[in-house]
């Protein structure tokens, strides 16, 4: 008896044969149960998918702590601004007083030494006529001398004493500086307490009506959600009755259940065939299905989702 066997190249192309067609046939289900949802509500245009958005909002944890700081951060640019604007004022005043202090100290000494020089000059005159008349040792010659002296000593005492007032005057302004800064400081504490308490006010109503806006918002969504999967639910059992057929009107389905119902419920469906076909699949063999252009035509708005879900 002779034995046979198949050459294995020819298996194989049978094999290649035998799968493209499960293949083909099996792209063909998916296409026809897709087309047959698609065609389930008799509908001339499905509404373009769009997924239902009940994203709500966070929200907003603060504590007073946080506002406070919040308010303080908000006031910090202000608060060193007007500590260095005082710090800058204290200072030229300062310079400015020590400039005028030393301009009178040159001027007192100038003064000084013009009056000594004044009186000097003076006094020898008097000394050197007293001597040409022979006159050195006189009497008149010593009284006038001391007269002299004693008007000389008075002027330097005037000058002594008004420059000194001035110059006192102007020890006392610097001396009272550090105080002027000090109630410079204490007069802005309390102005900035005021604006700081008004800023932390703002604040708390800010803060405030923000929450009752996020709190408004996701009652508003919670609402939007309940509407919707009453509508879907609707919509599911209606089906289950039969009561919508191929001859229902698209625009009697749109005004029942909204377009985002219908579309939602249509690609729930046809992922579930999606699902029944590709779940045992490699991932290259469902790029290789969802790749087909039949499957984009049929899919149609769904695609792009489909295609990202499967292809991963």
């Amino acid at each position: 008896m002779n034995n046979y066997s198949i050459d294995s190249a020819i298996a194989g192309k049978v094999a290649s044969i035998y799968t493209d067609e499960q293949n083909k046939n099996e792209l063909d289900d998916i296409v026809k149960s897709i087309k047959k949802i698609n065609d389930s509500f008799g509908l001339v245009d499905l509404p373009e998918y769009s997924a239902p958005d009940f994203m709500r909002l966070e929200n907003i944890d603060k504590s007073q702590t946080d506002i406070e700081n919040e308010a303080k951060r908000s006031l910090e640019e202000y608060k060193n601004s007007s500590l260095s604007d005082i710090d800058s004022s204290i200072e030229n005043q300062r310079v400015s007083l020590e400039k005028n202090r030393d301009t009178l100290k040159k001027s007192k000494e100038d003064a000084v030494n013009e009056v000594s020089s004044s009186y000097d000059a003076i006094r020898n005159n008097a000394s050197n006529d007293a001597l040409k008349r022979g006159l050195a040792r006189s009497s008149i010659v010593v009284s006038i001398l001391d007269a002299f002296n004693n008007d000389e000593i008075e002027t330097l005492n005037r000058i002594g004493k008004e420059y000194g007032d001035s110059l006192n005057a102007i020890d006392f302004e610097l001396n009272a500086l550090e105080s002027q800064k000090q109630k410079a400081i204490s007069d802005f504490d309390i102005a900035y307490a005021v604006k700081l308490s008004d800023k932390i006010n703002q604040l708390n109503d800010e803060y405030s009506k923000k929450q009752q806006e996020i709190i408004k918002y996701n009652n508003d969504i919670s609402e939007k959600e309940k509407e919707y999967q009453d509508k879907y639910n609707s919509l599911v059992a209606d089906i289950q009755n039969k009561n919508i057929s191929n001859a229902t009107k698209q625009s009697e389905l749109l005004s029942k259940y909204g377009s985002k119902v219908i579309s939602n419920y249509t690609k729930n469906q046809i992922f579930n065939v999606l699902d029944n076909y590709l779940a045992n699949k490699s991932k290259s063999d469902r790029i290789s299905i969802l790749s087909s252009d039949s499957i984009k035509d049929a899919l149609g708005s769904f695609y792009e989702e489909a295609y990202k879900k499967y292809s991963e």
